[in-house]
């Protein structure tokens, strides 16, 4: 993973000085650009998720996460915040990060492979920092 620690402190100067609804604004924008990428089924880097374990369910993965019902932008005191909460969040979590999880009650565990919901890419900050200046930018 690429370091984008000065690009994030820049970013977070630019961001400090929007106001809420612009923040919301941009959090609406940023949750797009993640659908769009788990629609194509990608990692943030661009690399393919890794395939269904059962080749005959022709549904694709996590539609359901994709949803903005479930992919949520919530309010906070710092600013705002993207991403799953409840349940969906360790439903979320599992698949993230590739961990082990029973499907059903009474089912043994499965190893679900790493596919990466949440991410931002180097594109992604560029797009942000010129969607920032955009909204300060005197009028």
């Amino acid at each position: 993973m690429t370091d984008f620690s000065a690009l994030e402190q820049r970013l977070q100067q630019l961001i400090g000085a929007l106001d809420t609804a612009q923040l919301k604004h941009l959090a609406r924008q940023l949750r797009q650009r993640n659908q769009q990428r788990q629609r194509k089924q990608q990692n943030p880097d661009g690399s393919a998720w890794a395939p269904r374990k059962d080749r005959r369910i022709r549904q694709k993965m996590m539609q359901g996460l994709i949803k903005a019902r479930h992919f949520t932008i919530r309010q906070q005191a710092a600013g705002v915040s993207l991403g799953y909460h409840g349940r969906t969040a360790q439903i979320a979590r599992i698949h993230h990060y590739g961990l082990r999880d029973r499907p059903g009650p009474d089912t043994s565990p499965v190893v679900y492979a790493s596919r990466q919901l949440l991410g931002v890419t180097a594109a992604d900050y560029a797009w942000m920092e010129d969607q920032v200046l955009r909204l300060l930018a005197p009028k």
